[in-house]
């Protein structure tokens, strides 16, 4: 695997939030060439204001092999992740704080030199206050790193049915995925399910309006919203690969139970294996009675409950 050019790599996505200190902060950094590369010789410095104690961090990314158009995740230590969303063999833990909140210059290093550099501490802007919860950063498609203009808060923009996280469910950001201002390795037109009044079973259906490599999916289930979701399906249902015309799916849980309320998320699972939650965890409503019948009609699953 050739060893990456210092244009090779960019930094996308930024989670400077601590939380009070609570949650890790994350650096993404995408390969936007079109091959896979070697990250050996790379590192990455990071000069923060000397208004708080965070100090200078360098980190070395050795070791590292990326696809085109996948992502690294530099954290500050271990937190809680969307399912499958982040690749373990790419994802570095400096096991310390990475930026200070105030200000920072995050530079990537190359072999043949500098690269990449993202922040507000050369320029002098200050960072976007955040705005109810922990939100990132997230670069736009053209623009300097170091330019205001080229950042905007993750809440301001739209992240249809795509889901990823670390630190906590409820942050904005879209770590593990690449993709600020283009296609959607799935997008979602429709998810929706009801319950069968004579079996009880519950059919789920949703339609595509286009994939991208996408080799199939999962449907996860929990009986509570911030609880651990399993699959249902004994076996990947086969997605449509690579395709601008929508699609439509159907899959039938004959496992739910009377008496319970699920939550249902829906998983893609890529080409090369990587794997997305492309939904918030919807939950499905009514009241079942004890022989596994409506006694009430079932409604469409909603966004957010």
């Amino acid at each position: 695997t050739p060893i990456a050019s210092a244009g090779d790599i960019v930094i996308t996505e930024i989670m400077a939030d601590t939380n009070a200190g609570s949650l890790p902060q994350w650096i993404e950094l995408a390969n936007v060439s079109s091959g896979a590369v070697s990250l050996n010789g790379w590192s990455v410095s990071i000069m923060n204001s000397p208004v708080d104690d965070v100090g200078s961090v360098y980190l070395s990314l050795d070791g590292l092999e990326v696809a085109s158009g996948q992502v690294v995740l530099i954290v500050s230590g271990a937190g809680r992740q969307s399912m499958g969303a982040l690749n373990p063999a790419r994802v570095v833990n400096a096991r310390k704080r990475l930026l200070s909140e105030v200000g920072f210059l995050i530079t990537l290093l190359s072999p043949s030199g500098s690269g990449d550099m993202a922040g507000n501490l050369s320029e002098g802007w200050e960072l976007p206050a955040v705005e109810m919860g922990r939100r990132s950063l997230v670069r736009a498609p053209t623009g300097a790193g170091t330019e205001a203009v080229t950042w905007s808060l993750a809440n301001r923009l739209t992240r249809s049915y795509v889901e990823t996280y670390y630190g906590l469910r409820a942050d904005v950001g879209t770590p593990g995925w690449h993709g600020s201002g283009g296609a959607l390795p799935v997008e979602l037109s429709l998810f929706v399910a009801s319950r069968d009044p004579v079996t009880g079973a519950v059919e789920i259906r949703w339609e595509t309006a286009s994939e991208s490599n996408n080799a199939g999916f999962h449907i996860t289930r929990s009986e509570a919203r911030d609880g651990t979701f399993e699959a249902v399906n004994a076996s990947m249902i086969p997605g449509a690969g690579t395709t601008s015309e929508k699609q439509s799916y159907t899959y039938l849980d004959t496992t739910a139970k009377p008496n319970v309320v699920y939550y249902y998320q829906i998983e893609d699972v890529s080409l090369d294996g990587e794997r997305r939650v492309l939904t918030h965890p919807h939950r499905l409503h009514g009241h079942i009675s004890a022989s596994g019948k409506t006694t009430l009609l079932w409604g469409d699953l909603k966004a957010r409950e």
